[in-house]
């Protein structure tokens, strides 16, 4: 009996001390993410992709790699614009159960929100990788991310929703949604501009994806269905 309760102690220990990394890990993460929430970006900056964004529903996205600070760094970006408020589109992106529905190369997604920790296996070129993300909401309608396990272990990211730029009045309705994420990798297995070319596709569709789950969702809410 007495081990039993010893036993206990110690898994309650081990899941407070958990919950107590992942409280100063959040304080962290907005600290090292400051930078990647510093704007203009480019597809604000240029007025050409940023029209086509809002008139032909354009979806820019860059991934990229450059040596900064003796490592190589991949640095991800994509913007587009959801035809939904921005409260809508910031909760409905906070649904993660249905990352498995958007696309194929999700699998095994599970969500805790105790620890807020996303699980999931990423199926990329024919191979299963395996990640552990620990996401939380930061100021305004942003949220970062970072990932603790797996696949691009130590890449830290913000998913921003935002107004658009430009006459509020039109805007009323719209989002403004941006994924920026940098971390550093070495990609032994795959050249670096099929990763590329690749993740973009990947970024694409998901992006794509969610947009139309998103506005699908709020059409019927719309509706009173």
């Amino acid at each position: 009996m007495s081990a039993q309760i010893h036993s206990s102690r110690k898994l309650r220990l081990r899941a407070s001390l958990f919950l107590v990394f992942l409280s100063f890990s959040a304080k962290a993460q907005s600290r090292a993410q400051a930078d990647l929430l510093q704007g203009p970006f480019y597809w604000q900056e240029k007025k050409a992709v940023y029209q086509s964004m809002l008139v032909e529903r354009k979806i820019p996205v860059s991934v990229t790699h450059a040596q900064k600070d003796g490592h190589e760094r991949w640095n991800f970006k994509a913007a587009g614009i959801v035809r939904a408020p921005v409260a809508f589109v910031f909760a409905e992106t906070q649904k993660y159960e249905k990352l498995k529905t958007l696309s194929d190369h999700f699998q095994n997604v599970n969500w805790d929100p105790k620890t807020q920790i996303l699980s999931l296996d990423i199926h990329f070129l024919a191979r299963r990788r395996s990640m552990r993300i620990h996401i939380v909401p930061g100021e305004e309608e942003n949220l970062l991310f970072r990932v603790e396990e797996g696949w691009f272990q130590g890449l830290e990211g913000v998913l921003m929703i935002r107004t658009p730029v430009g006459d509020p009045a039109s805007a009323l309705n719209l989002s403004e949604v941006a994924v920026v994420a940098e971390g550093a990798v070495i990609l032994k297995w795959i050249p670096n501009f099929v990763f590329s070319l690749s993740a973009e596709a990947i970024m694409h569709h998901v992006a794509e994806s969610l947009r139309t789950m998103t506005e699908t969702d709020y059409k019927l809410i719309q509706k009173g269905e």
